[in-house]
C-alpha cells in the first residue's frame, strides 16, 4: 500500500481534547477521527489494523472449534419489556414504532444482546415443556447404567430436589463414586489423594454451579428460580456432535460461570462446559536422563453432554449422557469419558435425606 495512494492524515500536535495516550497516538497516526462525542470514523489505516486484529481473533477461535454468528442490532421491543429492561434503560434506550401492513411494529436499537440470549433460553424452556410444567416437579429420580472403560455396565442413580440439591451415585466394580451437592457444599466420595486433589476440587466446583446432570437445579438455574440471580451472556455458536448450537454463558451469584449449549434447531440443552484444568502426573524417581516435562502435564476440558431426548410426564428429558472424567476415576489413561444410559425417570417421589449426605 503506497502512502500516495491512500488517505493517512497524520497530526503533528496532540489534539487538545485527547487526554489518554492511546487516543492521542491513534489521532496523530491518522487511524481515527472524531465525528462527535463518543463517535469516531475509522480511517483507511485504522480500519486495516482493526480488520487484521479481527482476523487473528477469528483464526484462533475457529481453530478452537468456535462458529461465528452475527446478532441483529435491531430487536423487538417486546424482548426488553419481557425482561423489564425497557423501563430500566429509560431514555437511554433508542426505540421507535414503524407502520407495517395495517398495524405498527415497535423496534429497539439493542445496546447489548442479553435480550437475544434470554430469548434462546426461553425457547429452550418452551421446547422442553414450558416453565409451568417444569415447576410441577419438586424432585426427580433417574436410574440406569453407566459405562467406564472396559468394565461391565454399572448401576447408576441421579436424584435431585428443589431448589438446588443433587446427588449421583455410580456403582462401579471396585467402589461407589458419589457426587453430591446438598445446597451449600459439595460432597465427593471416595476422596482422592494429593496428586488428584485439583481434579476433586474441580468436580466440587462443577457440582456447586447447579448445572450438572439433568437435575431440578439446572432448570431452576436457567429459569432464575434458584437462590441466586443468574446472568446470561451470548458467546456465539459451536458444533456439538456435528450439529450447530448456541453458546450461552451463565453465572449464578458467586458460583463459577459455565457455558450452556442449546441445539440451534431443537433448542434442547445438549452440553455444559465447566472449564479447563491442567494437572501434573505423580513425580517418578530421580534420574540424570533427559525428561520431556511437557508430557508430564495433562489438560482436561470438563463437559457434560446429553442426547436421546424423550417425553416424560409432559417434559422432554435426555436418556443418554457423556461425562468427562480423569484419573483416578479411570485407570487406563489420564483423561477419558464415561457414558450413561437412563432407563427410567420418576418425579415428585420422596427422597431419603441421607442421599444428600
Amino acid at each position: 500500500m503506497r502512502w500516495t495512494k491512500t488517505f493517512i492524515p497524520t497530526l503533528k500536535e496532540v489534539p487538545a481534547d485527547a487526554e489518554i495516550p492511546s487516543h492521542q497516538w491513534m489521532l496523530r497516526a491518522g487511524l481515527i477521527r472524531q465525528l462527535m462525542a463518543g463517535a469516531y470514523t475509522y480511517l483507511p489505516l485504522g480500519w486495516k489494523a482493526l480488520r487484521k486484529a479481527e482476523a487473528i481473533v477469528r483464526e484462533e477461535m475457529e481453530a478452537a472449534g468456535a462458529i461465528e454468528l452475527h446478532m441483529p442490532a435491531l430487536q423487538p421491543i417486546e424482548l426488553f419489556e419481557r425482561t423489564g429492561r425497557r423501563e430500566a434503560f429509560g431514555n437511554v434506550l433508542f426505540h421507535w414504532e414503524q407502520k407495517r401492513g395495517g398495524g405498527k411494529v415497535h423496534f429497539a436499537l439493542g445496546p447489548t444482546h442479553e435480550e437475544v440470549v434470554t430469548e434462546i433460553v426461553a425457547k429452550h424452556i418452551a421446547a422442553v415443556g414450558g416453565k409451568e410444567a417444569l415447576a410441577r416437579f419438586k424432585s426427580r429420580v433417574a436410574v440406569g447404567t453407566v459405562k467406564k472403560e472396559d468394565e461391565a455396565d454399572a448401576r447408576m442413580a441421579i436424584v435431585s430436589e428443589t431448589p438446588n440439591r443433587v446427588s449421583a451415585v455410580y456403582v462401579f466394580k471396585n467402589y461407589n463414586w458419589q457426587l453430591t451437592y446438598d445446597g451449600s457444599k459439595s460432597i465427593f466420595r471416595p476422596l482422592t489423594g494429593k496428586d488428584a486433589s485439583i481434579i476433586e476440587s474441580k468436580q466440587r466446583e462443577m457440582l456447586a454451579t447447579g448445572a450438572m446432570f439433568n437435575s431440578i437445579s439446572l432448570y431452576n438455574l436457567i429459569t432464575n428460580d434458584g437462590p441466586a440471580e443468574v446472568k446470561f451472556e451470548a458467546k456465539g455458536s459451536k458444533k456439538v456432535k456435528g450439529r450447530p448450537a448456541f453458546v450461552v454463558e451463565a453465572k449464578a451469584g458467586k458460583s463459577p460461570s459455565v457455558l450452556l449449549y442449546f441445539d440451534a434447531e431443537t433448542f434442547m440443552w445438549v452440553r455444559t462446559d465447566y472449564g479447563r484444568v491442567t494437572f501434573t502426573k505423580m513425580m517418578g524417581t530421580f534420574t540424570n536422563d533427559v525428561v520431556q516435562h511437557g508430557e508430564d502435564q495433562t489438560e482436561v476440558d470438563f463437559y457434560f453432554e446429553t442426547t436421546d431426548f424423550r417425553e416424560v410426564d409432559g417434559v422432554k428429558l435426555p436418556f443418554k449422557f457423556e461425562q468427562v472424567v480423569a484419573a483416578p476415576i479411570i485407570r487406563q489413561k489420564r483423561v477419558g469419558t464415561i457414558t450413561g444410559t437412563i432407563t427410567e425417570y420418576k418425579h415428585n417421589v420422596p427422597i431419603d435425606p441421607k442421599m444428600f449426605q
